[in-house]
């Protein structure tokens, strides 16, 4: 990523007029699975697979990815 983040966790959920709501089956905790590695081989391995599911996740409207990100330091955001 050229902003120096990886993908750790993605949550799929579906828009509604009260807020979204979490779709079964589509959530994946990348960071869990890919700890303990230097974090540029950390990167490459989460973004990689998270493109990998976005590809296969729906194309719909009202669909949406809830993404929580993090920093060659560790620190973690929610996009």
């Amino acid at each position: 990523s050229q902003l120096g983040l990886a993908m750790v966790y993605l949550e799929g959920v579906e828009l509604t007029g009260e807020g979204a709501d979490p779709v079964p089956g589509h959530r994946a905790d990348l960071g869990e699975t890919n700890a303990g590695g230097p974090f540029p081989l950390f990167q490459a391995e989460c973004n990689t697979q998270a493109a990998a599911l976005l590809e296969r996740w729906p194309q719909r409207p009202g669909f949406a990815v809830a993404l929580e990100v993090q920093d060659a330091e560790g620190e973690r955001f929610v996009l």
